[in-house]
C-alpha cells in the first residue's frame, strides 16, 4: 500500500506499507495489530478433552459390538428366527385298534384343517385356466367355499378380517373337501386327524376307552397303551415374509411324523356281540 503524508516542509515522500498488515491507522484506534505471520494458538487442554471424548464415544459403540454380536448373539438370532420362521407341530396319525380277525375297531383318519393370511387372499387364476381368462375375486371364492363346507358365520368373518394376519380355522374337513379353497392365494393346509370308532357293543366299548379333542386317551386300551398307539409328532417349517405371508423354504429342514402302532386285541368282536345279546336275553 502507498500512503502520502505532509509537514510543515512540504509534502513527504510516498511510503510503502508491506502487504498483508495494517499500519498506525488501526493502531492509533486502538484496534489490534494483525500481521502476515501470525499462528493460531490451540489450548493443549482443550485438543486433549476432545480426543478423549471421542475415544470414549468409539469405545462405547465397539462395546455395544461386542454385546450384540458376541455375547447376546444367540439371544437375538433366536428372536429373529421366530420373527420370520413359523413354526408348526404335525400330529401323527393315532394307530389302530383291531380284533382277533383283524377288523378295525378304532382308527384315526387325517383331516386338515384352513389356515390363511387375510390380507392376502386376493383375484386369481384357479389351475388349468384358460391364458388370458378373467380372474376370480379372492374374497369371494373363499366365502362360497367356507359355506359350502359348513363353516360357521363367525368363522368366515374370522376369515375375511384383513386386520388379521393369520387365522386358523378349528372346523376339521376332509383333504378331497380343502381343494375347493386350495388355489385361493394366502390359504394354508394345516394336517390334523380324527378319532372313528365302529359300532361295538357296549361292553367293548369301555374295554377300548376313547380319545377327546385334544388327542388325549380317556381310559381302557387307549390311556394304557398310550405310549404305542400315539406315534411320534413331527414339525414343520416355513417362513413368513415382510407382510406376514407364508414362504416355504427348502432350507428349512422339517421332521416327518410318525404313526403310531396298531394294537391287534385276542378276542373277537363277532363273537363278543353275540355273547353280550345271550345275555340281554337271559336277563329278560
Amino acid at each position: 500500500m502507498i500512503g502520502f503524508g505532509s509537514s510543515a516542509d512540504g509534502p513527504s515522500p510516498p511510503t510503502s506499507t508491506p502487504h498483508g498488515s495494517f499500519g498506525g491507522t488501526a493502531a492509533a484506534n486502538g484496534s489490534p495489530e494483525f500481521s502476515g505471520n501470525a499462528r493460531l494458538v490451540i489450548s493443549r487442554g482443550r485438543a486433549v478433552a476432545v480426543h478423549g471424548s471421542l475415544l470414549l464415544f468409539a469405545s462405547a459403540i465397539l462395546a455395544m459390538a461386542v454385546k450384540l454380536q458376541i455375547v447376546e448373539h444367540t439371544m437375538w438370532a433366536r428372536k429373529a428366527d421366530r420373527q420370520h420362521v413359523r413354526q408348526q407341530d404335525i400330529t401323527p396319525l393315532r394307530g389302530s385298534i383291531l380284533d382277533a380277525t383283524g377288523s378295525v375297531l378304532v382308527e384315526s383318519r387325517d383331516m386338515v384343517r384352513l389356515g390363511l393370511n387375510p390380507k392376502h387372499v386376493r383375484p386369481y387364476r384357479p389351475r388349468g385356466a384358460k391364458r388370458g381368462s378373467d380372474p376370480i375375486d379372492g374374497r369371494t371364492a373363499l366365502q362360497r367355499g367356507l359355506r359350502s363346507l359348513g363353516v360357521s358365520a363367525a368363522n368366515i368373518r374370522r376369515a375375511l378380517d384383513t386386520t388379521k394376519t393369520w387365522v386358523e380355522l378349528p372346523t376339521p374337513m376332509l383333504p378331497a373337501d380343502f381343494e375347493r379353497v386350495a388355489d385361493i392365494p394366502g390359504v394354508r393346509r394345516l394336517p390334523t386327524q380324527r378319532r372313528y370308532a365302529v359300532a361295538t357293543p357296549p361292553g367293548l366299548r369301555s374295554i377300548i376307552g376313547s380319545v377327546d379333542g385334544g388327542d388325549k386317551a380317556i381310559g381302557g386300551i387307549e390311556s394304557e397303551l398310550d405310549a404305542l398307539l400315539r406315534g411320534q409328532s413331527g414339525r414343520d417349517a416355513f417362513m413368513r415374509d415382510g407382510r406376514g405371508g407364508v414362504v416355504e423354504s427348502p432350507e428349512l429342514a422339517g421332521v416327518t411324523a410318525r404313526a403310531g402302532h396298531t394294537i391287534t386285541l385276542t378276542f373277537n368282536m363277532s363273537l363278543q356281540e353275540i355273547a353280550e345279546r345271550e345275555l340281554e336275553r337271559a336277563r329278560a
